[in-house]
């Protein structure tokens, strides 16, 4: 297939939430709209109860199906709820069905469109960005609910590579576990971030955000809690010049082990993408502490790229997919992925740019080449055409129909 050929692309989500995984697949579908490709999500609105709920997102559709009660009960990806009216969502015909994550409610659809429609040449891939079994639920629950959760997503970890034409992770580690007899290689793709001119100058963002504006700030922005107490730990061990901005995680849920700290903590709240991004320009350091866990080795968060674009070097722990690319581009400072290693290398790090504020500035060009989006994004057609090559003789015609939809999975299963 020709590389100027217009595919018609399936992103299958598990919800809307706007954070996490969101912001891998939203960029890629956006990424992919601007090389000319028909980009639909199909996911599920918590808000919604009887109706679809259509959207257009950075020129990216998005279907959201309706949403069931009891969600604070039972987990979204396994309510029956949900799985009613994920079973009946019409999905559009499409040359790559792409489902993101191994959630029961995405995918539920994923399967069945894969096993009850004439595939016609289709690509059936999945997206794998976090570790859940091992990982982000380390251990499997005593009962209940959330035994049977684990199970089943034990049980999607397992066995959707074999199900798959192609698998994309975003690290090597996932990859290597992905390795399964009858799986396709893996292909890793990063999460980045899109180049673009700064929000503005440091003085005007911070004035805007309320913070001091002589201050030496350290910044912790994002969602994962787990080893937030090695940043509380490495700020107490510095002046009082240097403070700590913090956004998404209330960090000060923390600060009880560290009552001397709370007038050295700027909490700026849950805040969208956009506003995230000014913090990111308006601190001097970024801070990525990171254990060597399972977790870990399998992700990328993404405010690893997020902090070198905004032009401040990022102290993170040295694991995983974070430490082989800290390694190869400028700005990002690697300390020992355990608490005292990781504390007593920031503070060294941080006295460090006090004293010469260019020591680990980010270079661009490098950072540009790695992890930029149309870089990444170019890098998963690529992966589209290759794996479309494998898996037909032949160009697709649907690719050049016009889009029809399916009927709902519920219809198809009888």
């Amino acid at each position: 297939m020709s590389s100027a050929s217009s595919l018609r692309i399936a992103f299958i989500v598990t919800g809307d939430g706007g954070s996490g995984t969101y912001f891998r697949y939203h960029n890629f579908a956006k990424g992919l709209v601007l090389l000319g490709h028909r980009v639909v999500v199909y996911g599920q609105c918590a808000s919604a109860r009887f109706s679809t709920r259509r959207e257009v997102r950075d020129g990216v559709d998005y279907v959201l199906a309706p949403s069931a009660p009891g969600n604070r009960w039972i987990d979204h990806s396994i309510n029956p709820g949900n799985l009613f009216w994920r079973a009946i969502q019409n999905i559009e015909r499409a040359d790559i069905y792409h489902l993101f994550q191994p959630h029961g409610n995405s995918t539920l659809p994923w399967l069945a469109l894969q096993k009850f429609r004439a595939r016609k040449g289709a690509l059936f891939a999945w997206d794998w960005d976090d570790l859940w079994c091992g990982g982000l639920l380390p251990t499997e629950p005593a009962s209940g609910l959330p035994k049977w959760r684990y199970r089943l997503l034990d049980r999607l970890e397992q066995t959707l590579p074999r199900r798959a034409d192609l698998v994309t992770t975003c690290s090597g580690y996932l990859a290597r576990l992905a390795v399964r007899p009858g799986a396709p290689e893996p292909v890793v793709i990063h999460n980045g971030y899109w180049p673009g001119a700064a929000p503005g100058d440091r003085a005007t963002l911070r004035a805007g955000l309320g913070l001091q504006p002589e201050a030496f700030y350290l910044g912790f922005i994002g969602w994962t809690p787990t080893e937030v107490s090695w940043c509380l730990d490495a700020l107490a061990q510095l002046d009082d010049r240097v403070r700590l901005a913090s956004c998404g995680y209330d960090i000060r849920q923390n600060l009880g082990a560290y009552p001397r700290l709370a007038d050295r903590l700027d909490y700026l709240g849950k805040l969208p993408a956009e506003d995230a991004r000014r913090v990111m320009y308006a601190i001097n350091v970024g801070l990525l502490p990171l254990a060597d866990s399972a977790f870990n080795q399998s992700r990328l968060p993404i405010k690893f790229a997020d902090y070198l674009a905004a032009g401040v070097p990022a102290i993170c722990g040295d694991v995983g997919e974070v430490g082989a690319l800290g390694r190869q581009i400028r700005g990002a400072v690697l300390c020992p992925p355990e608490e005292k290693g990781w504390v007593a290398g920031c503070v060294a790090a941080v006295r460090a740019i006090q004293r010469d504020p260019a020591i680990h500035l980010p270079d661009k060009n490098s950072l540009d080449r790695h992890l930029s989006w149309p870089h990444l994004v170019a890098q998963l057609e690529s992966a589209y055409f290759s794996a479309l090559e494998r898996i037909t003789e032949v160009t697709p015609s649907s690719a050049q129909e016009p889009a029809q939809a399916t009927q709902p999975v519920a219809e198809q299963i009888r």
